[in-house]
């Protein structure tokens, strides 16, 4: 899962939907198995948010991965739903990041940039995972 991570918070960084598509459809590549492990995992977690069993200020106050992956999908995701047919691809997520002021203000930051709102989570140049060790 870290590696999945990693590749999602640190290399995923489509500037189009093309871009975005392209991996999601890229079955049998380390990079779709990746896509989807990480965007499945916030996918359930965001809709235990939703669904009332996890609290929305705890999942905002306890990491900002699925808002900065979020934003980083977000200006493509119309297209993506239109290109993959998946009116409800990444919906529960959507919400989820959407359903407290705090993660409206959070997201709006991302209109100066991912790099900016990314550096403001994980902390300026800070790899999201030190001093954890790979098994992988």
């Amino acid at each position: 899962m870290r590696k999945a991570r990693d590749y999602m918070v640190m290399q995923f960084n489509p500037q189009s939907a093309a871009e975005a598509i392209a991996v999601v459809q890229a079955f049998g590549s380390q990079q779709n198995a990746w896509l989807r492990q990480v965007l499945g995992y916030w996918e359930m977690a965001a809709a235990m948010v939703n669904l009332g069993v996890l609290h929305p200020d705890l999942f905002y106050a306890s990491t900002g991965e699925p808002y900065l992956l979020f934003a980083k999908i977000e200006p493509h995701l119309a297209e993506i739903r239109r290109a993959l047919e998946s009116p409800g691809f990444l919906s529960q997520v959507e919400k989820a990041v959407n359903c407290t002021q705090a993660g409206r203000d959070l997201l709006g930051s991302a209109g100066t940039g991912v790099t900016n709102l990314a550096a403001g989570i994980l902390g300026v140049g800070a790899y999201p995972y030190e001093g954890d060790e790979d098994p992988d």
